[in-house]
């Protein structure tokens, strides 16, 4: 714990993190059994732990800061092509203008035409 104090840099590997993981774990668990004698034993590693938390949490900031950028970064590309679509779009689609599509005749449907052919002569 000194030496990621003094060195944050080392905090950054997983093997510390896990040996950070643990101290902190078996420190709750003495602190649950022992109650106000572990004062003493707080006192001895509160600071440390804070420059500790300090480092993870900055790293946390820096990190949810770059995936932000990211996001904002591919939500404006996003926005480009969406208003830069629409002016290429009847360029590029040309000739193919929406043909109104013919419904399926049916056997029925030509009895009913001539029927209706009938009437008007």
């Amino acid at each position: 714990m000194q030496a990621g104090a003094e060195n944050p840099e080392l905090l950054n590997s997983l093997e510390c993190m896990k040996v950070v993981t643990q101290f902190l774990r078996a420190n709750r668990a003495v602190a649950s059994s022992l109650g106000h004698p572990y004062q003493v034993q707080l006192g001895q590693i509160y600071e440390t732990m804070l420059h500790v938390y300090a480092h993870y949490s900055s790293q946390i900031s820096a990190a949810v800061s770059a995936q932000v950028r990211t996001m904002l970064l591919l939500l404006l590309l996003l926005l480009v092509l969406l208003l830069f679509l629409p002016l290429t779009l009847p360029s590029l689609a040309g000739g193919l203008r929406h043909q109104p599509q013919q419904r399926p005749r049916y056997a029925h449907d030509q009895e009913g035409d001539a029927a209706a052919a009938a009437d008007v002569h």
